[in-house]
């Protein structure tokens, strides 16, 4: 970006219209693209959109601005034809703003630089999720969960396994201390018993268990 606003060129970018562009416009793509040859308008601008860093779509831009670079050789009919395949698939009233600029190296090549901003919320179908990660049809008895209610149903759970947990507790203050004299027995009882395994460690202690 800061390659846009400094360099000078035949037509300038400058930060202002960096800030028309991104300014309360919500997420934004960045993509360059590259061409050689006769049709090297049309091959920098495609790869320029269709690079695969980026992460989302140009479809339905609100606002695109773009930089191309040429040799001494650029042509303004080739500046012309690079845009209408950056443009294409924008909004039909997308903000639209675009740069030229000379560089002697690229004689019989270009290079376009190409912002776009103004998406609605969207994500590519495999965007931000692992499909392989994600609980499939056979976890949890069958049900599909998605990371937000497989959340619920856990917060759920151990509210439930609380509410039990006090009925115990308040369970056990309300009922009288155990003879010592009959504790051993119990202990012995108990001990064949799998439930006590299911009360927490300070508890069974605290009753001697």
């Amino acid at each position: 970006i800061s390659e846009l606003i400094t360099i000078p060129g035949l037509i300038n970018v400058d930060f202002a219209d960096v800030k028309t562009i991104m300014r309360n416009t919500g997420s934004a793509l960045m993509g360059i693209g590259t061409g050689t040859g006769e049709d090297r308008a049309a091959e920098a601008a495609k790869m320029a959109i269709s690079s695969p860093l980026l992460e989302l779509s140009i479809d339905g831009a609100q606002g695109i601005l773009f930089s191309i670079t040429g040799g001494p050789d650029l042509t303004m009919n080739e500046v012309s034809d690079a845009a209408k395949i950056i443009t294409s698939s924008a909004s039909e009233n997308a903000k639209v703003i675009f740069g030229a600029t000379i560089d002697e190296s690229l004689t019989g090549s270009m290079r376009i630089t190409v912002i776009a901003t103004g998406f609605d919320d969207r994500r590519p179908a495999n965007f931000g999720t692992n499909e392989e990660a994600l609980p499939n049809n056979n976890f949890f008895g069958g049900n599909k969960y998605t990371p937000s209610s497989f959340l619920r149903k856990t917060q759920k759970d151990d509210e439930e396994e609380e509410k039990k947990f006090k009925q115990f507790t308040q369970k056990t203050i309300i009922n009288p201390p155990i003879p010592s004299s009959t504790k051993e027995e119990v202990k012995v009882q108990t001990s064949k018993d799998d439930s006590d395994l299911e009360i927490p460690a300070f508890i069974r202690k605290k009753m001697g268990m």
